[in-house]
């Protein structure tokens, strides 16, 4: 649970939204930075569309926080997330929740916003994209303008296409993203079969191809053969000789 999460919610500063405006998460009326995060630049932050989980950001959310950050309330911090090896092996600070936030700073020309980090210490961009998408993905399930069934279905569609050895199950994606798992089943269950038909045909390749390799081998080298009956073993065969080398 993150401090967001905890903190109580202010609902004189409801009117300020629109009906149909994003569930309010700021608390208190004064711009002061929250116990527990530090102040960071907001031009040194990065919003990385490949680990956002929505399909485009929301000009009514952004308006509604500057509109807030008028009457004077506080946010809760921004999560952020340290990364090295991102885009041509650079570092990097990612917003992993709150960019609707960090745009309405900017737009009322706040320099710094409070922050607080997933992982304490930088980690590697390239091995860590879907853990990343997952974090960014869950926080917006539990506040602020939450993530729509679309949003969370095209989430789970790109982990999904993006983990073939099916590392994040169905119950995984589900407890992140906020559903049921037969909500995931159904959402994802095309791209799974794809995955366990392409596995298989390589898995059939791959022994066709080890079957025609080394058993002529075997058969062309007598001397040879029997040393390797015994170590690395024969696909038909494991112990005594060869066919066709018997003395």
């Amino acid at each position: 649970m993150t401090q967001s999460d905890t903190l109580p919610r202010n609902n004189h500063n409801k009117e300020s939204l629109t009906p149909s405006g994003p569930d309010p998460i700021w608390t208190s009326h004064n711009n002061k930075h929250l116990p527990g995060s530090d102040p960071v630049n907001i031009k040194e932050l990065i919003w990385d569309e490949s680990i956002y989980p929505r399909t485009t950001k929301s000009r009514q959310t952004i308006s509604a926080y500057a509109e807030a950050l008028d009457a004077g309330a506080a946010f809760p911090p921004i999560k952020i997330q340290r990364v090295f090896n991102y885009k041509d092996g650079q570092t990097a600070t990612l917003v992993l929740d709150g960019t609707h936030r960090c745009q309405a700073f900017q737009e009322k020309g706040i320099k710094e916003i409070p922050a607080i980090e997933w992982q304490d210490k930088p980690i590697d961009y390239a091995q860590n994209k879907i853990p990343l998408l997952l974090e960014s993905a869950q926080c917006n399930t539990i506040h602020g303008d939450r993530l729509t069934p679309a949003d969370k279905k095209q989430v789970a569609r790109d982990i999904a296409s993006s983990d073939p050895e099916c590392r994040y199950t169905e119950d995984a994606l589900a407890q992140k993203l906020g559903v049921t798992q037969q909500t995931i089943n159904l959402w994802i269950s095309d791209i799974r079969a794809r995955q366990r038909t392409n596995r298989n045909s390589t898995i059939i390749r791959l022994s066709l191809l080890g079957w025609t390799l080394i058993w002529p081998s075997l058969k062309t080298n007598k001397p040879d053969a029997r040393k390797s009956n015994t170590t690395t073993g024969n696909p038909s065969q494991k112990h005594g000789p060869l066919p066709g080398n018997q003395i």
